[in-house]
C-alpha cells in the first residue's frame, strides 16, 4: 500500500500566511492610493492650466473675470462641460478663486486655509472663503460647515426653488434660488452671485459683494466693513453699515436707508435715496457721492437711472446723459448658444420708451464703455451723438416677440475702425422688425464690411421688415475685406422679408481693398437672400433692379454696383515681400502716410475643427498688433516677425512668443493642432486717420509653419 506524501497547511501556517498578506496589503494599498491621487491631481492640474490660459486669452478681448459663473461662460464656449471640471469623486477638487480671477486645484482645508497644489499665480495656500468649489443644489440644505465658497449646480436640470444659508460666499450659476440668506460673524470677502427673490444680508464684519439679480436685497448689517451693488436689485433696505452702490449697479426701485445716523451711502450711479423720517439735508449728509456720480434724487424712485420719466408711451425714460443711454441695458437682456440666438427672456423682455430731454443737442458717447440694448421707441428729439467710436449708439435693437422698434429723430457722428461687419448706428443684430426715421449719420467707419447703420439684420435668419424713413448718410465707408453697404452690413434674413427705403439715400463715398468687392445699398450672403422685396421711392445711385423707384425682389445675381461718380474707390493694396526667417516686416510709406498699424493674423485649420459648431471657417484672430511711424520712409515692426507658426504646442509661454523669439504658439484648444491661415498686414493712414494703403504678406497655409499635433 503507497502512502500519500503530500501534507495540507496547518492552521498555524494559513493564519501566518494571511497575516503576511494583510501587512503587505496595509503597506502597498496606501502607497498605490497616493500613486492614483497625485495622478489625479496631475490630471487636474492640467485642466486648471488650460483653463487659466482660455481665461488670459479672454481678458485680451473682453474684461477681467472676477466671478466662477464668469470664467465658466468661457470654459463652456471653448467645449468643455460642468462634468469635466467638476469631478469631486477623485483626490484634489477644482476650485475658482475671486481673489485672482483664476482656477486652482485645492487638496485640503485646515483652520479655514486651503492648501493648493497649483495656483497660476504659484500660490500654495489660500483662504478657503475666496474659492469657489462645485456644490450640487439638492444637497444645500443639509451643509452645515461648507469650507469653499459654493458654486451650485444642478445634475438634474431642473428649475426649482432651494433657500440657502451658508457663512460662505455663493453663486447660483443656472440654479433657481428663491432665498439667499449670508448669516456670518466672520470677517473676509463674500461673494453673492446670481439671481434670486430675496438676498438677506447679516455679515457685520465683512465685505459683501452682490453681482446678478435681486428683487430685494435686505441689509441688516454690515457695520464695520461694505456691502457693494455690482448687479440689478428691485429695493435696498439697509439698517446697518456701508453701502456702495458700483457703477455698473442699477438700483430699478430705489434705496430704503431705515436708520440714517448708522448708514452711510457711497454713489457711483445714480439712484434714488429715501429714508424714513429723515430730512433731505439728512440724507445729503449721509451720502458721499464717487467719481462717476452724475446726479442724485431723494423723491422718485420710478427715474432710477434717468433724468425723469417712467418708461411708458406717455411718460417715456428721459435722457440727458450718455450715461442715462447705457442704463437702457437694464431693460434688454438677451442670451446666446452656439446653436445661435434665441429669444430674449419673457421676464426681461420690456418694450419701453426713451426720448432725449428738451434742450439736448449734443451728447458725446466717447466715455461709454459700452452701448445699449434696446427695445421699444427712442425719440432722438433733434439731438446729436458724436463720439461714436469704439461701438455704436446701439448694440442690439428690438425683439422677435415686440412691436416694431423705432429709432427716430436724430443725427450722429462717428468714427470707427475695425471689427468684421459693422454699422454705426446698431452694431450688432436686429432681433426684430424695425424702422429708422429722421437719422442722418456723418463720419467714418473702416471694418471688413462697413454700413451707415446697421450691422446685422434677424439674428434668426428668418423674415424681417426694415424701413428707412427720410434717413440721409454722409459717411465716408471703407471695406477693408468686402462689400461696402450703404446701409446695412448685411442683411442677414431670408425669405419675406421687406427692405424699405422712403426718401432714404447714401450721399458719401464708399472704398473697398478688394477687387471683387460690391458697392451696395446692403450686403449679401447666398443663403439668406430669397426672395427679399425692396422698396424704394428714390432712383437710388447703383444699377440693378432695385436702382429704380418701386418694388423688386431681390435676385443674388443682380448687379447691385454704385455708378463711377467719384464717390467710389478703391484702396490701394500691395504685396509684402517676406524677411528672413525671424525677422521683423517692413513696409514702405507711400505718400501721405504718417502711421500704420501691423497685425499677426493667426488662424486654426478649419479641416480639424471638433464638430461643436465651429465648422466652415477658420475663426482667425489677432495674435500681436503694433501701432508704428515711419523712418526714412518705411515702417519697421518691433514685435512683429517671421514666426514659425504653432497651434496648442509646447512653447513657453503657452500663448505667445517663445523664449528663443522664433515660434508664435497659440493656445486654442478643442479646435486645431495646425494652422490653416496666418498673414501680416500694414494698415496705413494719413494725416487725417484715413486708410489708404493695405500692405499683406500671406503665410501659405500648413507649409511656412512647424505644426505640432
Amino acid at each position: 500500500m503507497t502512502r500519500n506524501s503530500k501534507r495540507a497547511f496547518t492552521l498555524v501556517e494559513l493564519i501566518i500566511v494571511i497575516a503576511v498578506i494583510g501587512v503587505l496589503a496595509a503597506i502597498l494599498i496606501p502607497v498605490f492610493s497616493n500613486v492614483v491621487d497625485k495622478a489625479n491631481i496631475a490630471d487636474k492640474t492640467s485642466l486648471a492650466r488650460n483653463l487659466n490660459s482660455m481665461i488670459a486669452a479672454d481678458k485680451e478681448e473682453v474684461v477681467d473675470v472676477s466671478t466662477m459663473q464668469e470664467a465658466m461662460i468661457i470654459a463652456h464656449k471653448q467645449g468643455y462641460t460642468d462634468e469635466q471640471i467638476f469631478n469631486t469623486k477623485t483626490a484634489g477638487t477644482i476650485v475658482f478663486n475671486t481673489q485672482t480671477g483664476n482656477f486652482a486645484v485645492a487638496t485640503k482645508v485646515e483652520n479655514g486655509t486651503a492648501t493648493l497644489a497649483y495656483a497660476d499665480q504659484g500660490m500654495t495656500t489660500a483662504p478657503a472663503a475666496a474659492l469657489m468649489a462645485p456644490v450640487e443644489a439638492t444637497e444645500i440644505p443639509g451643509i452645515a460647515d461648507q469650507q469653499f465658497g459654493m458654486y451650485l449646480i444642478d445634475t438634474t436640470e431642473s428649475a426649482y426653488q432651494i433657500t440657502v444659508n451658508t457663512a460662505v460666499s455663493v453663486e447660483t450659476g443656472s440654479v433657481v434660488v428663491k432665498t439667499i440668506n449670508l448669516d456670518t460673524t466672520a470677517e473676509g470677502t463674500f461673494t453673492i452671485n446670481g439671481d434670486c427673490d430675496l438676498l438677506n444680508v447679516n455679515a457685520p464684519n465683512a465685505v459683501v459683494n452682490h453681482y446678478g439679480h435681486a428683487d430685494v436685497a435686505n441689509i441688516v448689517a454690515v457695520d464695520t466693513a461694505s456691502y457693494h451693488e455690482f448687479g440689478t436689485v428691485g429695493t435696498i433696505k439697509i439698517a446697518l453699515g456701508h453701502l456702495v452702490i458700483e457703477a455698473s449697479a442699477v438700483i430699478t426701485s430705489g434705496i430704503k436707508v431705515l436708520d440714517v445716523a448708522s448708514v452711510t451711502v457711497t454713489l457711483f450711479t445714480e439712484s434714488a435715496i429715501t429714508a424714513e423720517g429723515a430730512t433731505e439735508s439728512e440724507l445729503m449728509d449721509m451720502i458721499t457721492a464717487g467719481a462717476n456720480h452724475a446726479h442724485w434724487t431723494a423723491q422718485v424712485a420710478e427715474t432710477i437711472g434717468f433724468a425723469a420719466g417712467s418708461g411708458t408711451e406717455n411718460d417715456p425714460y428721459i435722457i440727458s446723459t450718455a450715461k442715462h443711454l447705457l442704463n437702457m441695458d437694464t431693460y434688454c437682456k438677451y442670451s446666446w448658444t452656439w446653436a445661435g440666438y434665441e429669444d430674449w427672456y419673457s421676464e426681461h423682455h420690456y418694450y419701453t420708451y426713451y426720448k432725449v430731454a428738451d434742450g439736448i443737442t449734443e451728447i458725446d458717447l466717447s466715455t461709454l464703455p459700452d452701448c445699449p440694448d434696446f427695445c421699444g421707441v427712442f425719440d432722438g428729439n433733434g439731438v446729436k451723438f458724436t463720439g461714436v467710436t469704439n461701438h455704436g449708439v446701439f448694440a442690439k435693437i428690438g425683439s422677435k416677440a415686440a412691436p416694431v422698434s423705432i429709432v427716430k429723430n436724430l443725427s450722429f457722428e462717428a468714427r470707427m475702425i475695425g471689427g468684421s461687419h459693422r454699422g454705426a448706428l446698431c452694431s450688432g443684430y436686429c432681433y426684430g422688425d424695425c424702422l429708422i426715421e429722421n437719422v442722418d449719420a456723418y463720419g467714418y467707419l473702416e471694418s471688413s464690411n462697413a454700413a451707415s447703420y446697421i450691422s446685422y439684420g434677424n439674428a434668426a435668419q428668418g423674415a424681417w421688415n426694415c424701413t428707412f424713413r427720410n434717413c440721409t448718410s454722409h459717411m465716408k465707408l471703407v471695406s477693408t475685406s468686402a462689400n461696402t453697404g450703404g446701409f446695412i452690413a448685411h442683411q442677414y434674413c431670408g425669405t419675406g422679408s421687406v427692405l424699405t427705403f422712403e426718401n432714404s439715400e447714401f450721399v458719401g463715398s464708399m472704398y473697398t481693398v478688394s477687387t471683387g468687392a460690391k458697392f451696395k445699398y446692403f450686403t449679401a450672403m447666398d443663403y439668406a437672400v430669397a426672395s427679399i422685396v425692396v422698396k424704394t421711392d428714390k432712383n437710388l445711385p447703383i444699377t440693378g433692379s432695385y436702382g429704380s423707384t418701386g418694388e423688386h425682389t431681390f435676385d443674388t445675381t443682380t448687379n447691385v454696383q454704385y455708378l463711377a461718380d467719384g464717390r467710389t474707390g478703391r484702396i490701394q493694396g500691395v504685396t509684402l515681400t517676406a524677411p528672413s526667417k525671424y525677422d521683423v516686416f517692413t513696409a514702405t510709406a507711400p505718400t501721405g502716410a504718417v502711421k500704420a498699424k501691423a497685425s499677426l493674423i493667426v488662424g486654426p485649420n478649419k479641416l480639424n475643427y471638433d464638430g461643436k459648431g465651429h465648422e466652415g471657417g477658420n475663426y482667425t484672430g489677432t495674435a500681436m498688433s503694433e501701432y508704428l511711424t515711419p523712418v526714412n520712409g518705411v515702417f519697421t515692426t518691433e514685435m512683429i516677425k517671421y514666426f514659425d507658426i504653432t497651434i496648442n504646442g509646447d512653447a513657453t509661454p503657452r500663448t505667445g512668443v517663445s523664449d528663443d523669439g522664433h515660434t508664435y504658439n497659440l493656445v486654442n484648444e478643442g479646435y486645431s493642432h495646425t494652422c490653416g491661415s496666418a498673414w501680416v498686414d500694414f494698415y496705413i493712414y494719413d494725416g487725417n486717420g484715413e486708410l489708404i494703403q493695405v500692405a499683406k504678406y500671406n503665410f501659405v497655409a500648413d507649409q511656412d509653419y512647424t505644426p505640432v499635433h
